[in-house]
């Protein structure tokens, strides 16, 4: 393993180099704060970074914890070998995390945090490996179908061209341009965006579903936390997520406009989707949200809490 530091983000980058997948894959990873303390893990979402929890770092406990923010294949930090069995199932990208954390003699995660479509990566966490204490996730996939990937069939349909188009140079670009735009992702390269779509195609929610009930039955500790400004997932979903894992309303907190937390109820959560997307990054408007959470957070009464 080696460290430099990236100078865009101003993070010390390691590299491990984790067999998995029928291939050896070099991770670029941040590894800071206390390494004799509880395990933070980040998991960014698709298309993303590592560098998407930044807004969140400044008020993380970096003296009494050990964070870790990695990087799955495919979207610029991590390359996905020759002959490599890698794909984008959510269960494929959990054993690869899990891998990960072998290779970085980490046995335990205290508290992991997950962004987006790592959400769905994360129910495989915390059900397929004893490895994970308690899940935040932020401006997670529902337990449905969300509107910017509806009907569901077309997603499906849309990768299988993609898939199959990636020799028509003049195809495959106008489809990998077709999902930026319409998505409004700021990605560095159109792959990661079809890497994505890929990612979104293999998704199984009833599984989802299953994953969630097994969640709940461990009595795991988790905290939800959505945005108004999320432009992807509409309210509704959220709110059947929350009814599905039956939060009760004295469990539900809302952020107010001077970012304080007070009680809320299912009624009082507010997800409006943007009306012109690409207008805002996804990115920037969702994570950012979270930081009330996290400007609170004290590892040492977050399981009284939650």
């Amino acid at each position: 393993m080696c460290t430099k530091t990236d100078r865009n983000n101003e993070l010390p980058l390691s590299y491990a180099d984790v067999d998995t997948c029928d291939s050896i894959f070099n991770v670029a990873y941040s590894d800071l704060g206390d390494r004799n303390g509880p395990v933070l893990l980040f998991l960014h979402g698709s298309p993303g970074s590592f560098k998407d929890f930044s807004a969140i770092l400044p008020y993380l406990p970096k003296k009494e914890c050990r964070i870790i923010l990695t990087n799955f294949p495919g979207y610029g930090y991590c390359n996905i070998p020759v002959n490599s069995s890698f794909d984008y199932t959510p269960s494929v990208k959990a054993k690869f995390i899990k891998d990960f954390l072998e290779t970085i003699q980490v046995d335990r995660v205290n508290v992991l945090v997950s962004h987006s479509l790592a959400a769905t990566t994360s129910t495989y966490l915390c059900t397929e490996y004893d490895i994970v204490d308690s899940w935040v996730s932020i401006a997670g996939v529902g337990t449905r179908p969300h509107h910017l990937i509806r009907p569901f069939g077309l997603v499906k349909c849309l990768s299988w061209l993609l898939h199959n188009s990636q020799r028509n140079k003049l195809i495959y670009g106008l489809l990998s341009g077709l999902i930026v735009k319409a998505t409004g992702f700021k990605v560095a390269d159109k792959s990661y965006a079809v890497n994505s779509t890929h990612e979104v195609a293999t998704l199984k929610f009833e599984q989802l579903q299953k994953n969630w009930t097994r969640i709940c039955s461990k009595r795991m500790p988790f905290v939800l936390l959505t945005a108004a400004c999320d432009k992807f997932i509409e309210r509704e979903v959220y709110c059947d997520l929350i009814k599905f894992v039956n939060i009760p309303d004295e469990k539900i907190s809302v952020v107010n406009g001077d970012g304080k937390f007070i009680k809320g109820n299912i009624e009082a959560i507010d997800c409006r989707p943007f009306l012109h997307p690409g207008t805002v990054s996804y990115h920037q408007c969702t994570l950012p949200s979270a930081i009330p959470y996290f400007s609170e957070f004290n590892y040492c009464n977050y399981f009284e809490r939650y």
